[in-house]
Order: structure tokens, then C-alpha cells, then sequence
């Protein structure tokens, strides 16, 4: 029980963290406004840098294999953003450190909190746009799980996004439902995030 536990928590905070390290389909999202004051979307407004000012994600998954099934409820918090991104035209590059909280709850018993640091954390890639929505071919953001680099789970990410603040404050928003099932365990998963950037 204590392996399928773990595996299923490694499994679980896998599919969290695809959700911001790419994945292969477009995500289904919805986003509005942060303050009403949208200023239009377009590549050409991303232009410059953007220090990350938030970045929060929650997952509630159900696991089940073997006639065994768990429910597991996670929460990501950046804590200590020092990251910076940088849009040109088409492409972006991140630079600089944070940490990421992690809250699990399995059957809804607490499991604690875990933190992952990461520094040094550099990376590059194209962004497209189209309306609001932002497609990346790379990552905003590396994460870890217990060690493990998940920065190559897939090759694309899409989302919505919003700028207020008369342009200064960059919003993207991503939902998405993902049902998988490998090696006979069958993993359905609401993931949600929120990340926030201001311009330097």
C-alpha cells in the first residue's frame, strides 16, 4: 500500500506539473479580465520583461488500480519568485530562481507540505498568439519532483491570457481535464493555474 501510495502521489503531482512544463494538446481554459482595464492582446504587447509575481496551481485527481482507488488534492504556491521573463516577438527566455510549496491531501488526510528549490532555473523557447489565447513550444517554469526533472513531459502548452494594468500586468490562465491510463492505472485529473507577471 505504501508503494502504491507513492506512486500514485509521484503520479498525481506529475500531471500537475505538465500542466506548466507543456503537454501535447491544447487546454481547454476560460479567463476574464483581471481588473477590466484589458488592453488587447497581442504579441507585440508582451514585448520586454516581466518579473513573475505569482504562480498557483490546483489538481484533484482519482487514481485507480488494481480495485484500489485514491483521491488526492494538491496545491503549488512559487514562494521566493526571483524569475524573470523575457518576450521578443515569438520568442521568450526565463531566467533566475524560486520555490515551489506543494500541499498534498490523499483521501483527504493531510500529507503535508513539501518545498522545492530551484535556482540558476534558465530556459528559451517560441510563444505564439492568438486572440487571448498564448501557445509556448517550452517551459515557464522547471519543476521537481522528489528529484526528478519533469521539464520534458511534452512539447507544447496553451492558455489564456489577459494584460490590465494599462498593459503592465500579464495574466495566463490554463484548465484543463486529463483522463490517462498506463499500465493499468487509470488517472482522471482537474488541474487549474494562475500565473502573474508584471513588466519591468
Amino acid at each position: 500500500m505504501k508503494q502504491f501510495l507513492k506512486l500514485t502521489n509521484l503520479f498525481a503531482l506529475a500531471i500537475l506539473l505538465s500542466a506548466f512544463t507543456c503537454e501535447n494538446e491544447p487546454l481547454d481554459s476560460e479567463i476574464s479580465g483581471v481588473d477590466g482595464n484589458n488592453t488587447g492582446n497581442s504579441g507585440a504587447s508582451l514585448v520586454g520583461d516581466w518579473t513573475t509575481v505569482s504562480f498557483n496551481a490546483t489538481m484533484n485527481t482519482s487514481t485507480g488500480m488494481g480495485g484500489m482507488n485514491m483521491e488526492v488534492d494538491a496545491a503549488m504556491e512559487g514562494v521566493n519568485m526571483d524569475y524573470i521573463v523575457t518576450f521578443t516577438n515569438n520568442t521568450f527566455s526565463t531566467n533566475g530562481s524560486y520555490d515551489i510549496e506543494t500541499d498534498l491531501t490523499v483521501n483527504g488526510m493531510d500529507n503535508g507540505t513539501t518545498t522545492s528549490s530551484l535556482s540558476d532555473v534558465n530556459g528559451t523557447g517560441n510563444y505564439s498568439t492568438s486572440g487571448n489565447t498564448i501557445t509556448f513550444d517550452g517551459s515557464l517554469f522547471d519543476l521537481e519532483v522528489d528529484g526528478i526533472d519533469t521539464s520534458a513531459l511534452g512539447e507544447a502548452q496553451s492558455g489564456e491570457y489577459s494584460l490590465s494594468n494599462n498593459g503592465q500586468t500579464l495574466t495566463i490562465t490554463q484548465a484543463q481535464d486529463i483522463n490517462q491510463s498506463q499500465q493499468g492505472v487509470q488517472v482522471t485529473s482537474t488541474v487549474e493555474s494562475v500565473i502573474v507577471l508584471n513588466k519591468l
